[in-house]
């Protein structure tokens, strides 16, 4: 299993610099002006927050995972009194008219359906005819799907112990050993004698 330190996958630093905040979460005059026509009152500085973290990220973070540091320079930015923490209210759809909100701002794509699935593998095939290993088939996959406008899906990695014997079998790809993530399907275990089908299989679910 890939850890995700291991990985190009897009994650905030442990640290954030007044430079990094300046430089990477700094809104642009446009960006407010397209905050204030979207969004009214106390609704404004979450939007911004979503538009800010997803430039950085390429996906939606969930926002008690937001860095204070980013949401008091957003707010100071946008001349706003100062916060360290963006609220919704439960059950409510703000959020996700936020999500989508962005999404059609940026121009992304979410990352569902059989056409992102099909994307994915057709990379993972590329790929894997010049790389062979795990962390690089993923971090090629990363940057193709930024490339071609698709929202980054969450990395989650979760995987089950498995039989000695099948972990042995160096050929063998089941869905229980997968690293996944949204963009996974519910495929059921397959014998792949192919390096090619072990890469498509392993990218399509990071």
């Amino acid at each position: 299993m890939a850890s995700i330190e291991r990985t190009a996958y897009p994650r905030f630093p442990r640290l954030l610099t007044p430079q990094d905040l300046r430089r990477l979460f700094t809104p642009a005059l446009a960006e407010i002006d397209w905050v204030n026509a979207a969004a009214r009152g106390d609704r404004r500085l979450p939007l911004m927050v979503q538009l800010k973290c997803f430039q950085y990220l390429h996906y939606f973070i969930a926002i008690e995972h937001i860095s204070p540091e980013v949401v008091e320079h957003v707010s100071a930015s946008m001349g706003l009194p100062p916060q360290r923490e963006i609220a919704y209210p439960d059950a409510h759809r703000s959020l996700y008219r936020h999500h989508e909100a962005v999404r059609q701002h940026l121009g992304v794509k979410p990352f569902t359906g059989p056409r992102a699935r099909a994307d994915a593998q057709r990379i993972a095939r590329e790929v894997c005819r010049v790389v062979n290993t795990r962390i690089d088939v993923i971090n090629i996959l990363i940057a193709e799907l930024v490339r071609l406008g698709y929202e980054l899906p969450m990395y989650s990695p979760c995987s089950r112990s498995q039989s000695a014997n099948t972990r042995r079998a160096s050929r063998r790809c089941t869905s229980r050993s997968k690293i996944h993530c949204r963009m996974t399907s519910a495929a059921g275990s397959t014998n792949c004698s192919s390096a090619t089908c072990r890469c498509a299989r392993l990218a399509t679910t990071i």
